[in-house]
């Protein structure tokens, strides 16, 4: 795999951005038929999704990735940082057109670039924080390419599921069957 020296990622949020729950809600104000809102149920809270890479065979012809997107969470990828601005100006532009607006307040900005001391970046319509982790599909992605702060969350969230149902566990009443 060919990989630039230093990645520069843009983490973008749109606002008001149409979840699915919303649309659910909006499809049955228009009046479709309840067999039809189920469908469109199943089809949006109960969809898995897999990223699948290149395999062996495509290895000699490179696959530039420049950006990942799932419903509405959308990462840029770029090898400069003149790169990612311009995705995020040009994305601006054309989203536009749609009606969807870039939330700069909740974008963010993020590079492997160890010695990268700007704490935002300018781009044509606003400014973008820059961060050193952030949350995509839930999960999180940090700079240094560790992953220690998701292993954090998980420990914090094993931790609290085991304080809540600690108690359940130890009661006398359970049989050892069902522990």
């Amino acid at each position: 795999m060919v990989r630039p020296k230093n990645l520069y990622i843009s983490s973008v949020d749109f606002r008001k951005a149409v979840d699915r729950r919303t649309l659910l809600r909006i499809v049955r104000e228009y009046g479709v038929d309840q067999k039809t809102v189920n469908l469109i149920k199943l089809i949006l809270l109960n969809t898995k999704y897999k990223v699948k890479f290149p395999s062996k065979e495509t290895k000699k012809n490179h696959i530039k990735v420049s950006s990942l997107t799932f419903a509405d969470d959308l990462v840029l990828l770029a090898e400069t940082e003149e790169e990612a601005i311009s995705q995020i100006n040009t994305l601006k532009e054309t989203a536009g057109k749609t009606g969807l607006q870039l939330s700069y307040e909740k974008t963010e900005f993020m590079t492997m670039e160890t010695n990268y001391g700007k704490k935002v970046i300018e781009t044509k319509y606003g400014r973008t924080r820059v961060t050193k982790t952030f949350k995509y599909l839930g999960e999180t992605i940090c700079n240094n390419g560790l992953e220690k702060e998701r292993i954090k969350e998980k420990i914090i969230k094993l931790e609290r599921l085991n304080f809540a149902t600690g108690n359940t566990y130890n009661k006398k009443n359970l049989s050892s069957n069902t522990k």
